[in-house]
This record gives structure tokens, sequence and C-alpha cells, in this order.
């Protein structure tokens, strides 16, 4: 069942003296437990269109559906995770990851102990009381997706969580969100520049031309690489032609913009 539907989406930015189309005719769904990551060339409106599926921006055009219910504003079962943490410095990683619980007035014992559950999951219960600045860029990254998973998400939207990290660190994290996204039958959608982070995380791989940004191909990811870890997707004979495949219409796309 699709959880997410984006019919004819488009964003135009006005201002006094011109009218800019980010984006233009989005048209897809995204079932529940799915992991869909978005491609393309800087500029073409990736950005932009998690915004509009979080209800951040209301688009010029077109609807936005999350279980069968028009999005027109934040929606209460989306999270997001950007590039930084944005973690409060001067809170301690309890009262961090239980922020969002607090926000919405769901600070009940049960929610709180799923948090700390969470914090357990990914092993750093032992920085219950440390502050933002005692823990490492990865740890911090692992922080941030506790926060938005307290409040239990139906859905995530993770815009390029991982490209500020060190590749060790980025692969590592990339195995552990993917492993805790699955276990507890998260729907997410990436953003992210790396073709490779993209093919190994995700079932479906859409590629966004640009000027203005649409749906210029859909990968379907093969099974043969969906049933492993990231890291252990990387190594599979699969990922090479894949990654072949969409460096080759990426290449394609950018070479017509420069036209």
């Amino acid at each position: 069942m699709a959880l997410l539907q984006l019919k004819s989406v488009g964003q135009t930015y006005f201002s006094k003296t011109s009218a800019t189309t980010a984006l233009e005719d989005i048209t897809l769904s995204v079932n529940e437990g799915e992991f869909v990551s978005i491609l393309g060339p800087s500029g073409c409106g990736k950005s932009t269109l998690l915004s509009i599926i979080a209800g951040l921006l209301i688009p010029t055009s077109g609807t936005v559906m999350v279980n069968n219910q028009q999005v027109n504003h934040p929606h209460p079962k989306i999270g997001y995770m950007l590039q930084q943490d944005y973690l409060f410095p001067w809170k301690t990683i309890h009262d961090n990851i239980t922020l969002g619980l607090k926000l919405r007035n769901q600070l009940s014992h049960q929610h709180v102990q799923t948090a700390f559950q969470l914090l357990k999951e990914i092993g750093l219960e032992h920085t219950i009381g440390k502050y933002p600045s005692e823990l490492s860029g990865g740890m911090r990254q692992r922080v941030a997706l506790v926060r938005t998973l307290a409040t239990q998400p139906k859905m995530l939207l993770l815009d390029e969580p991982f490209s500020a990290l060190d590749y060790q660190t980025k692969l590592k994290l990339e195995d552990l969100v993917s492993s805790t996204l699955k276990e507890h039958g998260k729907t997410a959608i990436l953003v992210t520049h790396d073709i490779g982070e993209a093919i190994a995380m995700s079932d479906h791989v859409i590629l966004l031309s640009s000027n203005p940004g649409r749906i210029f191909r859909t990968f379907k990811i093969p099974e043969s690489i969906r049933n492993l870890l990231p890291f252990e997707a990387r190594q599979h004979p699969d990922f090479s032609s894949t990654f072949q495949k969409i460096w080759e219409e990426l290449e394609h796309i950018e070479q017509n913009d420069h036209e």
C-alpha cells in the first residue's frame, strides 16, 4: 500500500522580476516499508522536494498525500534527519533525544523508555548524561537518528545525513541506519549525491533532471543487493553494473544541462 503519493507536484519561486521553476510534474508513490533514494545534479530540487513532502513547503501545483490525507503543514508522522545533527549543545543526550517527545506532549514513561532502548540498540546508552561536544560526529548523527525515531514517525526523510562524516564512519552509519529502519519497519526517502550510497541502501533510486527538476528515470535495485546490508551490497557483483547504469544516465543529464 502506498504510504506517500505525489501527484503532478511543482514548485515555482517568484520574485518581483522573475519566476523560477524548481520542480515540475513530480508524480511518484512510495509504499510502506520501502527505502527510496533521490539522486540528481546540484540544483535539481532534491531538498526542495523533501521540504514539500515534509509539509514545510506548500507546492505551487499538485498534491502530496500521506496515508491518503493531503499534506499542507508539517506532518506528525514524518521525521526529518539532516546533514547537520542540530543537537542542542547545552542539553544532555538524554534531553536531546526526548526533545521531540516533549514538544509533542508525548513525554510518557513508555515513550521515554522507547527512546532509551533505541539509544541502547545503537550502542550509545553510556552517553545518556553527556553533552554533544563530548561525542564524535558519527556518534552525534546516531543520537540525531534516535531523536528522530523517538517520536515514532512512519516515514523518515534523510537529507544527506552522512555527507559530513569521514568515509569509514559513513559506511558504518549506512549499515546502522539501514538495519535500524528495517527492524522498525520504517519507510525512508534519502536525498544524496552519492550513487553508491543510493544503490547500497535503497529499493528504488529516482533520478531527477534539472532546470526544472523532473523525474528522469527510476531504477529498481536488484533483489540480490536489496537483501544485504549496505557494506555487503557494495561488494556484490550486481553493485558495479547497477552503478555503471546510473552513472551513465547522470552523465547524460549533466551533459544536457551544459549544452
